[in-house]
């Protein structure tokens, strides 16, 4: 067999094991650990990065279930996932976000596991993938975490919606997604439903014969439920077998949880040391794991229980400890995200609503073909539906508010008499309505505003009062037209409709239909009307929020760019940036060099100072280095103390002359910590681009010419 064909047959052995071992670590982590170090050898043994990312996604995984060893496994995840980012992986990019994402949740810090979780739904929708179901579960968890019930259990009986469609059910995890949604009917204070689900549980792992490790969830949502009806005993029997569990498997995040519930027990019955004694252990293993979330869970029942001791000292450090924590994990960025992505899975389910009402009335169509007015009647109806479908899936797929409002207005005379149409914002904290658009017959009317107070403007009337307005026979009278909301029309309108648009019971603004025929609305055009504001609804919220939206995007597009402690670019980047160049040096000829810099004996300074010392000066040579550059060049943060140059339209020699002088102002410097002044030397690597090797071996020669530095002393410039 020829290597290249004993490349890519190992490769794909590679890819089939990693994926068995994705699915088998839910159920035999031994198992799954002995597939992925044996993955991980063969594929460093033949340099395959797509299965070296992937090994380390699945052993961060592994440690974070194991061991709760988070600092390895985020370091592990992190590192697997930019290995994915920098080769192109969009697979392995998804399961690192979904292990980052529940990495980041089970620490507390709800903000960064929410951005995981949307970006792996971001890149399964650009790949046009089934949403993966687990995130799904995991979406709702957050929500679940964050206090907001409702939503969560509509992204987890989605989630169980979802996985029942795949042909080959996962039973732990059908599981897993039936046991969070009777915690959350339980939270409801639903025993009913709860005892339902868990019940349902229960036979899931029963019937596919799960092992008793697998039980645990279950038990410890059945001793809360127990604990709701009042039965203590029952309560802590389960609790406590749920805490064998988790101990036996070593999930110490969860062992740490279950100790917190078996205290909150205990102290639902006044039984106040047992209950101290609980909470005390569960709060050990949350520090040791820096479960955040976790600790401040605590923290507040400590204190509550220190205040009615009248321990007020106590009572005050928990409750100081707990605002700390919830400062730290707690931020409006998450609330926002949350109300996006919320407001985005409504408008997907609407479309999807709209799709399988078109269907249904497609059908009754065809079915209904006996009489000719039966047949002109339903063919009416689905041309409002289709119409109405189409607006709808135009307008939701866009922020933008002039194409919505444009949209609507160009399909609305299809559906019904409107000589007039007008659409408003409401801004409920300055008490504000502003027209967008006013047309009259094709000509756009000037816009106007009124408050909501106004008793003279039926558009207010509308909103304040979440109700439409309908009339069809106006008295034509100027001084009564000026309540529609505007009086510079034409003509003076006979009839008209304003229908509240309104989105998680918030009204986001109004819209309006005039005829100058009386009588010119049915109950029909109502329908209509009330089926379009829904779209025009979210999609009005949604642009009302693109702002803001893009802003965050924006700041997130940078950090997706930029190293987190020094701010410079990371590798991603620049690695963009220099392809780029290249491809700009085959059309112009226009010599580029790079640079790769190491700080000499960088450990010393972490073992003497500290890693605190360590990263300041990092940000301190970072600064030093941007300031000695020129503006066309670019830096970048390689890795740990290394960093990678671009200089534009320089030739090795000028690129060598750069960094002699960067290196001895370096090495002038003093950087003072804490009063003590350190010295720094650093160590360069000089290549000229070469067309002939291309990027990679460009800064592979690079990499060289600076251990060859390394080699001949350090604190010296090196090139070819």
């Amino acid at each position: 067999m020829e290597k290249k064909d004993y490349i890519e047959k190992t490769e794909k052995e590679i890819d089939v094991s990693l994926n068995e071992a994705w699915t088998l670590i839910r159920t035999d982590l031994k198992q799954a650990f002995s597939i992925i170090k044996k993955a991980e050898k063969l594929a460093i043994k033949i340099n395959y990065d797509k299965g070296i990312a992937f090994c380390m996604i699945l052993l961060a995984r592994y440690n974070a279930i194991k061991s709760s060893n988070y600092d390895e496994a985020l370091q592990l995840a992190s590192e697997g996932n930019e290995l994915a980012i920098s080769i192109g992986s969009d697979e392995v990019q998804i399961k690192a976000s979904y292990v980052l994402g529940y990495l980041y949740t089970d620490l507390g810090n709800l903000e960064l596991g929410l951005r995981n979780y949307f970006r792996g739904l971001e890149l399964m929708k650009e790949k046009n993938e089934e949403i993966d179901p687990f995130f799904l579960n995991n979406i709702g968890v957050v929500y679940y975490d964050s206090g907001q019930f409702d939503e969560a259990l509509e992204f987890l009986q989605e989630a169980l919606k979802t996985l029942r469609k795949i042909e080959k059910v996962e039973y732990i995890f059908e599981s897993l997604v039936l046991a969070n949604i009777a915690e959350i009917y339980l939270i409801k204070k639903n025993t009913e439903t709860a005892l339902k689900f868990i019940n349902e549980s229960f036979i899931v792992l029963k019937e596919n014969g799960a092992e008793s490790h697998c039980f645990a969830q279950n038990y410890n949502v059945l001793g809360l439920i127990y604990k709701e009806i009042g039965d203590f005993q029952k309560a802590l029997e389960n609790l406590q077998l749920s805490l064998s569990l988790y101990k036996e498997n070593n999930q110490k995040y969860m062992e740490a949880n279950g100790f917190k519930e078996i205290g909150k027990l205990y102290l639902s019955r006044n039984r106040k040391e047992e209950a101290i004694i609980n909470l005390k252990n569960g709060l050990k293993i949350a520090e040791r794991i820096n479960a955040f979330g976790m600790l401040k869970d605590i923290y507040m029942v400590l204190a509550e229980i220190a205040e009615k001791d009248n321990d007020y000292k106590n009572a005050f450090n928990y409750l100081k400890s707990y605002n700390e924590l919830n400062e730290k994990i707690k931020t409006k960025e998450l609330d926002d995200k949350l109300v996006q992505h919320m407001t985005e899975f409504k408008v997907e389910k609407a479309q999807k609503d709209a799709e399988i009402q078109r269907l249904k009335n497609e059908e009754l169509r065809r079915k209904s073909e006996e009489t000719a007015l039966k047949a002109r009647a339903l063919a009416e109806s689905y041309e409002d539906i289709k119409i109405i479908g189409e607006i709808g899936q135009k307008i939701t797929a866009t922020l933008d508010i002039k194409k919505v409002l444009n949209m609507v207005y160009k399909n609305i005379n299809k559906l019904m008499d409107a000589d007039i149409f007008g659409i408003c914002l409401y801004n409920a904290e300055q008490g504000l309505i502003t027209f967008r658009i006013m047309i009259e017959q094709g000509k756009r009317l000037p816009l106007i505003k009124t408050t909501i107070d106004n008793e003279k403007s039926f558009a207010a009337k509308c909103i304040r009062e979440k109700q439409a307005v309908c009339l069809n026979n106006i008295i034509a009278d100027s001084n009564q037209q000026l309540r529609y909301g505007h009086g510079v029309t034409k003509m003076l309108s006979k009839s008209i409709i304003y229908y509240p648009l309104i989105v998680e019971d918030k009204v986001v603004g109004a819209m309006t239909v005039q005829s100058y025929r009386e009588n010119a609305y049915s109950e029909r055009s109502m329908g209509m009307i009330k089926a379009l504001a829904s779209y025009i609804a979210i999609a009005l919220n949604n642009s009302q929020k693109s702002e803001e939206l893009k802003a965050k995007s924006n700041e997130l597009e940078i950090l997706s760019k930029t190293d987190v402690l020094t701010g410079v670019f990371n590798r991603r980047y620049l690695m963009d940036r220099i392809e780029e160049e290249a491809l700009n040096y085959k059309k112009t000829q226009q010599e580029f060099s790079v640079v790769i810099l190491d700080i000499d004996y960088f450990k010393k300074v972490n073992d003497i100072y500290g890693h605190d010392c360590g990263d300041y000066i990092l940000v301190k040579l970072t600064k030093l280095l941007k300031t000695s550059m020129r503006r066309q060049d670019i830096l970048a943060r390689w890795g740990g103390e290394e960093f990678l140059m671009l200089l534009p339209n320089t030739k090795g020699d000028a690129a060598t002359s750069l960094c002699e002088g960067i290196r001895k102002k370096i090495e002038g410097t003093n950087f003072v910590y804490r009063k003590n002044k350190i010295k720094l030397t650093v160590t360069f690597g000089v290549e000229e681009y070469n067309e002939s090797l291309g990027v990679d071996s460009t800064i592979n020669n690079a990499d060289k010419n600076l251990y060859k530095g390394k080699n001949q002393g350090r604190n010296c410039v090196v090139s070819h």
